[in-house]
């Protein structure tokens, strides 16, 4: 019996020992609170935006707003993991390498569902052009300009060698 209650008063020290934070865990906390990550609710609509127009044959509505919310949150994060290099310590480097990954994974969230967009539109032109409240300024364009090499080269290739 004194061996079982000795067994469990040096389990519940032990767990104790283990719930207490230790100086590193503390400074890591400290620099995860610096260093701002894209936020959940952001990424979590573009991510939803991507696995839908992943999904959809129709091309979906842009979200300008969206966009230009994760490309300024993306200058700012990029800029803190610029700072922590800087230091050179263990601890930072670690942590700014994490940031780099979570940084990443949602530009190329962000570039994958824009290339789904871009997909659409070069396969479907002639449909897409009725599509324009769906579309940026910037898809509009490259669907003009799409449009017109593609007009040309059925000139070239067709409509030039009819006799």
């Amino acid at each position: 019996r004194r061996q079982i209650e000795q067994n469990k008063h040096k389990n519940d020290d032990d767990t104790a020992a283990a719930e207490k934070p230790d100086a590193s865990d503390a400074f890591l906390s400290e620099q995860e609170e610096e260093l701002e990550h894209v936020p959940n609710e952001l990424y979590a609509k573009l991510h939803g935006y991507w696995l839908q127009e992943r999904n959809c044959p129709e091309l979906l509505k842009y979200d300008e707003q969206m966009v230009q919310e994760l490309t300024a949150e993306f200058e700012q994060q990029q800029e803190g993991i610029d700072q922590l290099l800087e230091s050179g310590e263990a601890h930072t480097l670690l942590i700014a390498n994490l940031a780099q990954q979570d940084l990443d994974r949602a530009k190329f969230v962000l570039s994958d569902w824009l290339t789904q967009r871009l997909n659409k539109i070069e396969t479907y032109p002639l449909h897409m052009r009725e599509k324009r409240e769906y579309m940026s300024e910037k898809e509009w364009e490259y669907l003009e300009s799409y449009g017109r090499l593609f007009e040309d080269h059925l000139h070239r290739t067709v409509l030039d060698r009819i006799p």
